[in-house]
């Protein structure tokens, strides 16, 4: 079994490094799948902005992973998803949902990424639930320790 520091010596993750100068220690810890790093660099990031969103995909992404490593608050950005048992969570920007877990309280691991209308507009099985369903299939595949995900509300994750 591993801790994700171990993982990323193996590549089989990649801790996200924040773009701006936090001033302090990071109060929390980002990683991510190397195929979602390649999905958001080659699909997500260059996608220009959309008309209704103030920030470029680019930068919600950016801007948004900066605020969860600073310790910022993240309550509206943070969602829970059903079935909660699975430990699967949506991390909401506004073009777009990233969909991972908490391996430990302020350690999240982000496995997928997708437009936001894309998921919200097909049905739950091809939506959410291919999301939640693929996401529980990676947490169980990573040889993290265990348990490889935290159980909880958002008070326990962050």
């Amino acid at each position: 079994m591993a801790t994700p520091d171990i993982l990323e010596k193996q590549d089989r993750l990649v801790r996200f490094e924040p773009s701006r100068q936090i001033g302090r220690l990071d109060h929390r810890q980002l990683y991510l799948l190397p195929a979602l790093r390649d999905d958001l660099n080659d699909r997500i990031i260059p996608h220009p902005k959309f008309k209704r969103s103030a920030l470029s995909p680019a930068e919600q992404v950016s801007e948004t992973f900066d605020r969860f490593c600073a310790g910022e608050k993240m309550t509206g950005a943070m969602a829970r998803l059903i079935p909660t048992a699975k430990g699967v969570w949506e991390l909401k920007l506004p073009d777009i949902r990233i969909f991972g877990w908490f391996w430990r309280k302020g350690v999240f691991v982000a496995a997928y990424a997708e437009w936001a209308n894309d998921v919200k507009g097909r049905d739950r099985s091809k939506g959410y639930n291919a999301y939640i369903s693929k996401t529980a299939r990676t947490i169980r595949s990573l040889p993290l320790d265990e348990p490889k995900y935290q159980t909880g509300d958002i008070r326990y994750v962050l």
